[in-house]
């Protein structure tokens, strides 16, 4: 079974930065997900004047360099991932954008 990878952000600007010039090869492009909070993380660092277009650019590079842009695979959000794995609660996959208020009140 292949195993899946994920970064938290500042591992996501490190691999940003070492992949703004290349690709990773195709087969290992589909066992990269990307975790909803570290996204939100890095979206944030876009509002730091001194990083942000630095910021853009690595987040630019992973889109284009680093996961299937056609099919980029996303961690679950950590409410249910909690609910399933820790409480073993089932919960309606098709939900996952309306948790966000619950999880990060906006």
């Amino acid at each position: 079974m292949p195993g899946f990878v994920y970064f938290d952000s500042d591992v996501f600007h490190r691999i940003g930065a070492t992949f703004s010039a290349q690709g990773l090869a195709p087969e290992l492009r589909d066992r990269v997900v990307v975790s909803p909070i570290t996204m939100l993380e890095v979206l944030s660092h876009l509002t730091l004047k001194r990083r942000n277009t630095e910021t853009l650019a690595h987040i630019q590079a992973v889109h284009n360099n680093l996961v299937n842009p056609d099919h980029a695979g996303l961690l679950e959000w950590p409410t249910h991932a909690i609910a399933r794995l820790g409480l073993r609660i089932p919960y309606d996959a098709d939900q996952r954008s309306g948790m966000m208020p619950i999880t990060i009140p906006f």
